[in-house]
């Protein structure tokens, strides 16, 4: 496969078809632009592959036929949700919004910009320049499972004990955080160490600042609070640059393991939660909003199964507030659509044990 081909696939994957899904929660969260749109497509993506490769692993589809499946349905649907738009007369002003936002930051705002960027640029370089020196057993999950997967074309379900170089627990036959870096791999030709340790370091690394920024316009809402938006990202990188030391780096690297289930969990899904969920809660019950939410839960699901613990605790708290302010009850269909799917799969994965 050509290097060219390669660059194509990973541009469409990683950077297009996150946008593209996401336009169809955009109604959902208006004043979130660009940050809500990629994180919800990125996480629409989780929630697809969540969805379809659990029972697909316990009936062995094989891989080749898994990625065909996958393909199909992101491409479908994606075909879709552009035909709408187009109908809609739709325009792309992500380019005039930035400029605008640009041209309206005071002197102190440019400051605090320039800091920001400087930070996240070292960062990044050190994302993709500095290798890991030591490989623990979950890297093992994630990167033997998936080349074996890639050779063997099958995800094999075994106890976790048994003497295999490469194995599925029932525990992550339940998450498809693994399944993610399989079909990035196949079809962009990458190998699974270059799609988790580099592409998704990097990718995933301006994901958390995305959903670091939504939570930052929730607690500073109003325009002459921006300043405080781009010092509260100052403040957070950081914390997360001196305060969680890897071993996983011969130097510090932000959030450790950022391409592990669980930093996702931690980085991206819990701050945008913080973010939107309230939010979504307020404008009301519409099918969309719970078909949101519902994704928002299968994606958290797809990268741990303690993200089922973590969304009960959050959304219960939240929901409860809620309720306590507006005095109605209504509220609790956002925990009852953020719920359903975390159940489901918690009385499953009981059964299988």
């Amino acid at each position: 496969m050509s290097i060219f081909f390669s660059i194509f696939t990973t541009i469409l994957f990683f950077g297009i078809l996150p946008l593209i899904l996401g336009q169809a929660w955009k109604k959902t969260c208006p004043e979130g632009g660009f940050s809500f749109t990629y994180l919800s497509g990125f996480f629409t993506i989780l929630a697809i592959l969540e969805l379809l490769s659990v029972p697909m692993i316990y009936k062995f589809v094989p891989v080749h036929i898994q990625v065909i499946i996958y393909s199909v349905i992101f491409i479908v649907l994606s075909g879709l949700i552009l035909l709408n738009k187009i109908r809609s007369g739709f325009t792309f002003s992500f380019l005039e919004s930035v400029k605008s936002e640009l041209l309206s930051l005071s002197k102190y705002e440019w400051v605090y910009l320039i800091i920001f960027i400087a930070i996240l640029l070292f960062e990044i370089y050190y994302a993709i320049f500095y290798d890991i020196a030591a490989w623990r057993r979950d890297d093992g999950y994630y990167v033997t499972l998936s080349n074996a997967a890639i050779r063997d074309d099958a995800f094999f379900i075994t106890d976790s004990n048994a003497d295999y170089t490469h194995f599925f627990s029932e525990k992550h036959g339940f998450c498809a955080i693994y399944v993610f870096y399989t079909y990035a791999s196949v079809i962009t030709g990458l190998g699974v160490a270059v799609i988790e340790h580099t592409i998704c370091c990097v990718l995933l690394l301006l994901m958390a600042y995305m959903a670091f920024y939504l939570l930052s316009k929730t607690l500073f809402p109003r325009e002459e609070e921006r300043d405080n938006r781009l010092i509260f990202l100052i403040f957070t990188s950081l914390i997360f640059l001196f305060g969680l030391y890897s071993h996983y780096s011969i130097t510090f690297r932000l959030f450790g393991v950022i391409w592990q289930g669980k930093a996702i969990l931690a980085v991206i899904i819990v701050p945008f939660l913080l973010a939107v969920y309230e939010e979504v809660l307020s404008k009301g019950y519409t099918r969309r909003r719970a078909l949101f939410l519902m994704t928002v839960s299968l994606a958290a699901i797809s990268v741990t199964l303690g993200g089922i613990l973590t969304l009960a605790l959050i959304t219960s708290f939240i929901t409860l507030i809620h309720i306590i302010q507006t005095k109605n009850l209504k509220s609790i269909w956002g925990l009852i659509s953020i719920g359903a799917f975390p159940l489901i799969y918690l009385l499953a994965y009981k059964i299988m044990l």
